[in-house]
């Protein structure tokens, strides 16, 4: 997205979906604005402050790259969780 107006209306993320106050069964606007209170009843304007600010702090390495391989310790640790039986279905930074 080229600007935070753009990501507001776009319809196919969550984001889009609680800057908008549309209800899509996928994201569970009341628990997510839930987690940022405002006295003005307006929890859309702190959460989308906190997005604002995560953005300008840019990508962090820790968080990019490398998905369900990376986050789970490398192919070692990948080629242990097999041996017993374990399965990961997702990236667990997520």
């Amino acid at each position: 997205m080229a600007s935070m107006d753009e990501l507001d209306n776009y319809p196919w993320c969550g984001h889009g979906v609680l800057m908008n106050g549309t209800k899509e069964t996928w994201q569970n606007t009341d628990y997510v604005l839930g987690l940022f209170p405002d006295q003005k009843n307006e929890p859309w304007k702190r959460y989308r402050a906190f997005v604002e600010k995560g953005i300008s702090k840019g990508k962090r390495p820790e968080l990019t790259g490398g998905g369900l391989l990376r986050s789970s310790g490398g192919w070692i640790a990948m080629k242990e969780f097999r041996k017993e039986g374990i399965r990961l279905k997702g990236d667990e930074r997520i």
